[in-house]
């Protein structure tokens, strides 16, 4: 039914005629039940805004009616009408939810006052369910995310705890002395290392900080991916010959992307670094940059031991740790991904895998061509 819907009952055809003849001419929708039976079929159709309802009916009476009513659509006023019955009647109907109550012959101003007044409690009523609706949703969200919030801490304490260990046991060497030089090296090497991946760690944290918060401003400048992905795989050879890999580029020139190019290396970083993590030594990471339709795509493909098809899900996770491990025993926030996901679609382009156990595994993004 429509708003201002209005459902008359009354087993008077002239009671119906006039009514709803008087409740149209001022607007409203009208629908007309003889009985009560008719009527709870109509409010069955379309539960109305008001019910305008006779209390002596032949078979199911008024008072019957509006039990039913009330019981399976509570919002809907019912507005009680009656010629005989008196005071006691009136007090169980409104003991039974009714709104108002109008003795017959009707007086067409108080109905018009009762009606207008019925229809504006339904919206409020209707707008303070909406409210709480939408505040136990808001409620939910900031449970949530203080959950997640609370699984962030404990995480992060986590991995801070063993670069924190390190640096504290270490250092205290080093302080009480009588360490030779080549053992005070190492120490400090050491201590470097983790101290290395604590601020990667806390980079981490702050990027995601930064994005969940909705603070996360992309400087856009037009410029060739192709040429920005070389850059970074240069700076990723030294890490690479260490463990005996090689990386191979294959990038079609010229694919100019509109993109924030510190965020962009980061994401190409992140998957070349990976690569290289988690490959065997004397193995090969191709690297490849092509247009894919309206795309740049870059694929980043290595030679490992692939991902596990039940673990796929939590690639692009936060926090999120797999089976696999980097064969020379490096690092992770399980972070990366998560980071470099929401600045790939934050350029309106998309990132996935496709990986087989035992063929090794392909990361690739897509960015939109300018």
């Amino acid at each position: 039914m429509p708003i201002n819907s209005i459902l008359v009952v009354d087993d008077e055809p002239d009671v119906l005629e006039i009514t709803s003849h008087f409740l149209r001419g001022n607007g409203f929708a009208v629908t007309c039940a003889a009985d009560g039976m008719e009527a709870l079929r109509h409010a069955s159709a379309a539960a109305p805004d008001v019910v305008l309802l006779d209390i002596s009916m032949p078979g199911m009476d008024g008072i019957t009616v509006l039990g039913e009513l009330k019981k399976n659509y509570p919002a809907t006023e019912v507005i009680m009408v009656t010629a005989h019955a008196g005071l006691e009647t009136a007090i169980t109907c409104m003991k039974k939810g009714a709104y108002g109550y109008l003795m017959k012959p009707l007086d067409f101003n108080h109905l018009y006052l009762d009606v207008s007044r019925a229809l504006e409690r339904r919206r409020m009523t209707l707008e303070l369910d909406e409210f709480h609706k939408n505040l136990a949703l808001k409620v939910e969200e900031l449970r949530n995310l203080n959950e997640q919030k609370n699984r962030f801490l404990g995480m992060a304490a986590h991995d801070l705890r063993s670069p924190l260990g390190s640096i504290r046991g270490f250092s205290q060497f080093l302080l009480e002395g009588g360490l030779d030089g080549q053992t005070s090296k190492e120490f400090l090497k050491i201590i470097n290392t983790a101290s290395d991946e604590m601020l990667n760690l806390l980079d981490n944290l702050l990027d995601i900080s930064q994005i969940e918060s909705g603070k996360f401003d992309l400087r856009l400048v037009t410029a060739d991916i192709s040429e920005l992905v070389a850059k970074r795989v240069a700076l990723h050879h030294v890490l690479a010959a260490k463990k005996n890999i090689a990386v191979e580029v294959n990038a079609e020139p010229a694919l100019m992307c509109i993109m924030d190019k510190e965020r962009i290396a980061q994401v190409a970083d992140n998957l070349i670094s990976n690569a290289i993590k988690y490959s065997p030594a004397k193995t090969i990471v191709h690297v490849k940059t092509v247009k894919d339709g309206g795309m740049a795509n870059v694929a980043v493909r290595d030679e490992g031991p692939g991902i596990n098809e039940n673990e796929r899900h939590k690639l692009f996770g936060e926090f999120q740790k797999l089976s696999a491990r980097p064969t020379g025993g490096e690092k992770s926030s399980g972070l990366g991904l998560a980071i470099a996901k929401k600045i790939v679609e934050a350029h309106r382009g998309e990132i996935g895998v496709e990986s087989k156990n035992g063929n090794g595994s392909s990361f690739y993004f897509k960015l939109p061509l300018r």
